[in-house]
């Protein structure tokens, strides 16, 4: 559903790699249904969260990597 939801915004969402994308659209059908944004904020809000959530996980590997 989400992926229809959000297709007006298919060319932003496609900038972003697969990982990012899935999370993304999960986060803004959240946003736009349960916060009662526009389609438009939920995507720049869920796109900002997913993001940083992905930078997290990057750090916390890099971190356990340099550790051995």
């Amino acid at each position: 559903m989400e992926e229809y939801l959000f297709k007006d915004y298919k060319h932003r969402l496609n900038a972003l790699d697969k990982d990012v994308r899935i999370l993304v659209l999960k986060y803004a059908e959240e946003f736009y249904v349960h916060d009662k944004c526009t389609k438009a904020e939920a995507i720049d809000r869920a796109i900002a969260k997913a993001e940083m959530k992905k930078e997290i996980y990057n750090l916390t590997i890099d971190h356990y990597a340099t550790d051995t």
